[in-house]
């Protein structure tokens, strides 16, 4: 048996290392092929002079990350995009990471979690409205991977009770929201799916952990808050707070119709209709940390339709991360249960 679980062992490495070098390739290749987006040359060229609204916007260190970069290349967009394309190679690697340490707690035997981690870092790795956004010298790519090392650490700060583990989740909390400031929000999630893996008997002993997490991803606030009227009034255009004549209804049919345009258009409704399947399967047979992803995927989505005014593909990229991760759990169980390729042990969470 130990022999089967080193082959195994071996053949996930390899597999895992192919689809690295492949979503490097997919990223950081041929970076010239598309004009420059406005936002990436708008970002770009405020890169050294970061004016007020960056603050007032709450997108502050992202800039701060690309400025580098960009003085020390003589092509500054391909840089820029370089290196958002190499940290979406290590976004595919914390998906991976994320995706298996939930699917050992789900008591899925080693086979099973490894291929939960493969299935979740393939999505991401090839996914092509990930892969587009990936290849642009935009923010939201750092915002995701600030979220999934985040998540990572969550899982082991609400596991092992270390509040120093949780200090670094909530920093790296923070950082999302230091990019993008309403992205300070997905420290819900980090501590929702941290609890859902516990037994329910240490949920509320936990809340040690997920206080520190909160106050350790709060500074970024600090910095905004001398413009915070301005700042809070920029949001307020983004959700429609300045726009009260606009009908929730009609605002929620025009973005639900751009939502399953770009899922066309990138030809993502594929993954969709997986979705789709996956999240009967995880209504059908519950557990907390199914039940957790796909509330972290459907209702955030949910509130962006029905709110916001200015609506954009990239702003679904950090709620696919439990969409992505959701779908790497529960697909073996589920080919498990139909043709029983992957021999699973699930127990209750």
């Amino acid at each position: 048996m130990s022999g089967s679980i080193r082959r195994w062992a071996s053949v996930e490495t390899c597999a895992l290392a192919f689809i690295l070098i492949l979503a490097a390739l997919l990223r950081c290749v041929h970076l010239d092929v598309l004009p420059p987006f406005i936002d990436e040359s708008g970002h770009i060229r405020s890169v050294n002079d970061i004016t007020p609204d960056f603050y007032q916007i709450g997108k502050v260190l992202g800039q701060y990350i690309f400025r580098p970069v960009v003085n020390a290349s003589s092509d500054p967009l391909s840089a820029v995009r370089l290196l958002v394309g190499v940290i979406g190679v290590f976004t595919v690697f914390g998906i991976y990471l994320v995706t298996k340490r939930l699917a050992r707690v789900s008591a899925l035997r080693p086979r099973a979690a490894g291929a939960s981690g493969l299935i979740a870092a393939s999505i991401w790795a090839f996914q092509p409205l990930i892969l587009f956004h990936d290849r642009l010298a935009l923010h939201d790519p750092l915002v995701v991977a600030f979220h999934v090392w985040a998540l990572l650490a969550a899982l082991y700060a609400f596991a092992r009770q270390d509040l120093r583990i949780s200090v670094a989740a909530g920093l790296l909390c923070g950082f999302a929201g230091m990019v993008k400031f309403p992205m300070l929000a997905l420290v819900g999630s980090c501590i929702l799916l941290g609890l859902a893996q516990l037994p329910r008997s240490q949920w509320i002993a936990s809340w040690r952990v997920g206080a520190v997490m909160i106050a350790s991803a709060v500074p970024p606030f600090a910095i905004l808050w001398p413009n915070r009227d301005k700042f809070l009034g920029s949001i307020g255009s983004f959700v429609g707070a300045q726009s009260p004549h606009v009908s929730r209804i009609n605002l929620f049919t025009e973005n639900f119709a751009s939502l399953v345009g770009w899922l066309a258009g990138y030809n993502t409704i594929w993954f969709l209709v997986l979705l789709g399947i996956v999240f009967c399967y995880a209504l059908s047979h519950p557990t907390p940390i199914r039940v957790a992803l796909a509330a972290c995927c459907a209702l955030p989505v949910l509130v962006l339709t029905a709110s916001m005014t200015v609506f954009f593909a990239r702003y679904l990229l950090p709620f696919a991360i439990p969409a992505a991760v959701l779908v790497g759990l529960s697909l073996p169980p589920l080919i498990n249960s139909l043709i029983a390729p992957f021999p699973t042990r699930e127990t209750a969470d």
